[in-house]
């Protein structure tokens, strides 16, 4: 991205353009580094949202998990098939989540 940047400023400066057109084409290339920054900055905010997210997600499903755990070591057979749902659903979820952080990463 920046090397094609880079290239386009060497043809402006390089070429006989009249400094009017200079002007405007280096305004546009300094708009295009400014959102190019901006969008970098909220990418790196939303990478830091879903690895809070990701933890919280984590957190519930090893809670779940110890809560299954205890149920079943006193035959509390309606509680387990509930944390079974919940161990289910939190389970994609973190899928979810991790999956979305290797694609924003």
């Amino acid at each position: 991205m920046f090397e094609q940047f880079r290239q386009s400023l060497r043809d402006l400066m390089d070429r006989s353009t009249p400094p009017e057109d200079r002007r405007a084409g280096l305004a546009q290339m300094k708009q295009t580094l400014v959102q190019a920054r901006m969008g970098l900055d909220d990418l790196r905010s939303g990478i830091a949202q879903t690895r809070q997210r990701l933890a919280a997600e984590q957190r519930e499903l090893e809670t779940v998990r110890r809560r299954k755990g205890l149920a079943a070591g006193i035959n509390d057979t309606e509680t387990v098939a509930l944390a079974e749902k919940y161990e289910v659903l939190h389970g994609e979820r973190t899928g979810m989540l991790e999956r979305k952080l290797s694609a924003q990463e």
